[in-house]
C-alpha cells in the first residue's frame, strides 16, 4: 500500500511539474497494459528484445526505456483503478 501511495505522490509531481525533473521526464505511450489478454506477447518480445541487445550501454538505455514503460502502464492502471496491478507493474519497474 505504501508503494502505491508513494507511485500515485509521483505521478501528482509528474502531472502538475512540481520538480525540474518531473518537467524533463515524459513516459512514453504504455501500449498494451497488464489487464489485457495479450499482455505476455508485449513482455515476450520485450524479453527477446534483450536478449538481443548487446553492450552494456545499450543493454543500460533498453532497462531504462522498459522501466519508463512500466511506469507508464502503472499510470495508466492508476488511471483505469487497478490497484492490484498497480502494485505488480512497480515490481517489474523496481527490478
Amino acid at each position: 500500500m505504501k508503494k502505491i501511495f508513494s507511485f500515485v505522490i509521483l505521478l501528482s509531481l509528474i502531472s502538475i511539474g512540481g520538480t525540474a525533473l518531473a518537467q524533463e521526464a515524459e513516459l512514453p505511450d504504455p501500449g498494451l497494459t497488464p489487464d489485457s489478454p495479450f499482455y505476455f506477447l508485449e513482455r515476450l518480445v520485450e524479453g527477446i528484445g534483450t536478449f538481443f541487445t548487446f553492450g552494456n550501454i545499450k543493454k543500460a538505455e533498453r532497462y531504462t526505456a522498459l522501466a519508463a514503460e512500466r511506469l507508464a502502464e502503472a499510470k495508466a492502471l492508476v488511471e483505469k483503478g487497478k490497484s492490484k496491478l498497480v502494485e505488480k507493474i512497480l515490481a517489474r519497474y523496481e527490478d
